[in-house]
């Protein structure tokens, strides 16, 4: 899917929503990702491997330490299989100290449960708004 996305212009994308993404290299992500300047929304749908997704919004994943779609705001998951809360901490971590702050992270299902019951607190240090559901 992401592949395909390299077809189009993607520069001003502002909601993007990933659905079922398969594991990538990171060569692929970077091309479809990096050109979408204006994306504020991302939205993670039940990825095989997320934390992929994630990693590469961390500026240091990248060897020129661009942060990858500068002016995202919103990150949403909704996600049925494992994922560590600290991957999404390490982004923010990162994405802050670089000036790109995330305001709002939208937990909507985590692992195999409705109502994920996290500890979003050090998540909170980094982010304006954190929301499980």
């Amino acid at each position: 899917m992401l592949k395909s996305l390299a077809h189009f212009d993607t520069s001003k994308t502002q909601r993007l929503e990933i659905v079922g993404g398969q594991s990538l290299t990171s060569d692929p992500l970077y091309q479809v990702l990096l050109p979408m300047k204006d994306l504020r929304t991302l939205i993670l749908a039940n990825c095989k491997d997320s934390h992929i997704f994630v990693h590469a919004f961390n500026p240091g994943m990248s060897s020129s330490g661009t942060v990858v779609c500068p002016e995202l705001e919103e990150l949403a998951i909704r996600h049925l299989g494992t994922f560590d809360i600290k991957d999404i901490v390490g982004m923010a971590m990162a994405r802050a100290f670089r000036g790109a702050k995330l305001k709002t992270v939208r937990i909507i299902r985590w692992g195999s449960s409705e109502h994920a019951q996290l500890d979003v607190s050090e998540l909170k240090q980094y982010v304006l708004h954190v929301e499980t559901r």
